[in-house]
């Protein structure tokens, strides 16, 4: 009788999205553990990679660990999966050092940006987003009137482009800005037309894009961002820094060419994109999950 494989997966929290992926097709789906005393979790743990088939990380610059090395001695499969950060953080790194670290692995990139920039270091990755398995989206009836939302984290402002978001505000004062993960307590000159709303769940969020017509992300940096995968399932106008199917993305970086799409998607009244739902839909269902997976040899067929 075949005995089933095993993956031992450590690393950001999206690995909730990877372990169904597996676990349809048979194999066992293990973590490590964060039990007390530091002698017995090292112990336990080393257990876990002596018994895996396969270790996969998600995040890059979580791999440099004694057990990640271990794992590499003992020509255990390796499989990193680089998702947005962890590539900033390598473009700065020795090209010799990451290589050399990074041996003997297979690379999953999360978008074809991410894929682009690693290759810059001297690392080739197939490109697989991580998405839920669940994902199914169903457009939201739009605001009468146009409203934009954007994800700024506190204390990250400058990273996720709040300046810029700013400038854009003042030349439409008669439109709302919805900014979500932030309660405006650094904003040291608000303006009337932003409303922070700081944290909200699954339900907060469904709401407020209900309230909202625009999605707005401009990143210094990103890797495939599920907001912009739930604003289009949702039906919303994305405007994106980077290219990508549905999405409107400034012809460059200045404030004109980004108030160039403004003015564009302003012009004709809130209409749900129902093709961008269903293209959301059908290109990360978990059927083309698994295919994409598959061909990158991250998963046996």
């Amino acid at each position: 009788m075949k005995r089933n494989m095993r993956i031992l997966i450590t690393g950001s929290s999206q690995i909730q999205h990877i372990k169904p992926l597996y676990q349809s097709q048979g194999w066992i789906c293990d973590e490590f553990t964060s039990c007390p005393g530091a002698l017995r979790r090292k112990l336990r743990n080393l257990k876990k990679v002596l018994m895996a088939d396969t270790i996969y990380a998600v995040f890059g610059t979580h791999t440099a660990s004694f057990y990640w090395r271990v794992a590499g001695l003992l020509r255990k499969k390796r499989i990193l999966h680089w998702i947005g950060t962890d590539v900033l953080i390598a473009l700065g790194d020795a090209p010799g050092r990451l290589v050399r670290d990074y041996n003997r692995t297979l690379h999953l990139a999360g978008s074809e940006l991410l894929q682009r920039e690693l290759r810059t270091v001297g690392i080739e990755s197939a490109v697989v987003p991580i998405v839920p398995t669940s994902i199914q989206f169903s457009p939201l009836p739009m605001p009468e009137r146009h409203a934009v939302l954007a994800y700024i984290p506190e204390t990250k402002e400058e990273f996720y482009g709040m300046p810029l978001l700013k400038e854009i505000a003042r030349r439409y004062p008669d439109i709302c800005f919805h900014i979500t993960a932030n309660s405006g307590s650094h904003d040291k000159c608000p303006l009337p037309n932003i409303s922070y709303e700081g944290t909200l769940d699954a339900a907060g969020m469904r709401e407020l894009y209900g309230k909202c017509s625009i999605l707005f992300r401009y990143p210094q940096h990103d890797g495939l961002s599920m907001m912009v995968l739930e604003a289009l399932g949702t039906g919303r106008i994305v405007i994106y820094k980077y290219p990508f199917p549905f999405v409107k993305t400034p012809a460059g970086g200045t404030l004109p060419d980004v108030l160039a799409v403004f003015e564009d998607a302003l012009s004709v009244p809130p209409q749900a994109d129902h093709r961008a739902v269903d293209y959301v839909n059908s290109a990360f269902s978990m059927e083309k999950q698994l295919l994409r997976y598959q061909n990158a040899g991250a998963l046996q067929r």
